[in-house]
């Protein structure tokens, strides 16, 4: 497939129903996805399919209301943030060491390149301009002209959690936000920059990254592998086809709506369970059920039994968080 790929222009006509400028990155991803696929069976990959099969099974990437981590958003994550081994490679820059040995195209090699040197961040949504949308990375200046992959183009003033990546070539202006964007309510810029620089100075603190680029080490990969994917979950508030509502700052367990934390309720009491459900071979997956109870107190043990009837015979296991019970209480006197 890699040396049969031609020039950029193959790929173009490949995906003709897409943007020039989306199309190349979406052959890049489907390349390292059939190359990564097959080096994942070596044994040095162990590491790798370790991190990635259990946050697979844990996080059961999709749409919600199956899970909140998109297909779009794993599926970068996993290609191209994910850390493994001593030498701290990523499945990306196995490929990129890899492809020279196959006459791989110019063009591929820097369109994989470009995608394993992205990463998330946090973005102030500045306007529209024609069918794109503007982006300024929080605590900076300099604002973007973008493609959005979903094409959800949201409303000015939004904080967007998004993968962005640069135009394919000169002949682009538009970046390319590359997973569908995760909108995040009811924060501002503000509360972002203050938690960054509080996460960057825990992180120099613990164990400086070795690079001169903190903020954008952080965003890559976190202060551990899932830190993102944790972020994504206890944040979820709310969907819709084209984009995912989030709420909450990282560091702060009381503004996540899925945390393990009490939180008063002035229409009375809110049970939340986030079930993880596991047959005897095998995890399944994540399964949620949110139950809203006004006014009075709910038998715990009457809701597990019916939430073990609506599994059909799936075994819940409330013992980890964020798929443990969480319950919001009025504060009393």
């Amino acid at each position: 497939m890699v040396l049969k790929a031609g020039s950029s222009d193959d790929a173009v006509n490949m995906y003709a129903d897409h943007d020039p400028n989306l199309a190349p990155y979406i052959f890049g991803q489907n390349v390292a996805s059939f190359i990564s696929e097959s080096l994942s069976e070596m044994r040095e990959a162990k590491g790798y399919v370790r991190i990635v099969g259990d946050a697979e099974d844990e996080y059961m990437p999709s749409w919600p209301p199956m899970s909140p981590l998109s297909a779009s958003y794993f599926t970068m994550w996993a290609m191209f943030d994910v850390q493994f081994g001593s030498s701290r490679e990523t499945m990306g820059t196995c490929i990129l060491r890899l492809l020279p040995e196959f006459d791989c195209p110019s063009w591929l090699m820097e369109t994989l390149n470009r995608m394993q040197q992205s990463r998330m961040g946090f973005y102030v949504h500045c306007g529209h301009e024609g069918e794109g949308v503007l982006l300024r990375e929080v605590g900076t200046r300099e604002i973007i002209s973008c493609t959005v992959l979903s094409d959800y183009t949201g409303f000015e003033g939004q904080i967007w959690f998004v993968r962005v990546l640069p135009p394919f070539n000169r002949l682009y202006r538009q970046h390319v936000v590359f997973n569908s964007p995760y909108v995040i309510r009811d924060y501002p810029e503000r509360a972002f920059v203050d938690y960054l620089e509080r996460e960057l100075d825990r992180i120099k603190t613990k164990k400086p990254p070795r690079t001169d680029n903190a903020h954008g080490y952080l965003m890559k990969f976190g202060p551990d592998p899932n830190y993102w994917n944790e972020y994504i979950l206890c944040a979820y508030s709310n969907y819709q086809h084209d984009a995912i509502f989030l709420t909450g700052i990282p560091d702060i367990p009381q503004s996540l709506p899925h945390a393990n934390i009490i939180r008063s309720s002035v229409t009375g009491y809110w049970h939340v369970i986030w079930i993880r459900a596991e047959r005897r071979r095998g995890s399944v997956g994540v399964c949620h059920m949110i139950v809203a109870l006004n006014d009075f107190y709910y038998d715990l043990s009457k809701l597990v039994e019916e939430v073990e009837d609506e599994l059909d015979g799936m075994v819940p296991r409330l013992s980890r968080i964020p798929f443990a019970v969480w319950m919001s209480w009025p504060v009393l006197g």
